[in-house]
């Protein structure tokens, strides 16, 4: 791989992790406001705002809820990325680039593994049996 190549690819990843970073402190910023206007609309009508339910009924609402994360779908894509970095790795040689992409392939493709499996058995309720 030459120098060019890697430029670019680290070009891509800096970019990648700045739109990431963007992303995460305009949803923060968000929270934040909508939280604050909450508040202010709370001081101001206290009255359009119900009393929170016991908590008690709202741990059995949320245990009825699926939850909305597919774990098995992320194992998947862990596992998709590990095996481009295996694949990385073996292409691009010997070098200390290609061990350490070869062996975070790897690494991903276990975590990945236990990720599909885990959330396989915690979709189908975990073995228990109601």
């Amino acid at each position: 791989m030459s120098i060019a190549g890697v430029l670019i690819m680290t070009i891509l990843f800096l970019l990648l992790l700045a739109v990431v970073l963007a992303r995460a402190a305009a949803s923060f910023w968000l929270g934040h406001r909508l939280r604050l206007t909450l508040l202010e609309l709370i001081g101001r009508h206290p009255e359009l705002f119900q009393r929170p339910e016991a908590p008690d009924e709202i741990l059995a609402r949320a245990r009825d809820v699926a939850s909305p994360h597919n774990h098995v779908l992320t194992g998947l894509f862990l596992a998709l990325f590990g095996a481009a970095g295996v694949a990385g790795g073996h292409f691009l040689g010997i070098s200390r680039l290609a061990s350490g992409a070869h062996v975070g392939g790897l690494l991903c493709l276990l975590l990945a593994l236990c990720w599909a499996v885990g959330g396989h058995i915690f979709q189908s309720g975990g073995g228990r049996r109601a």
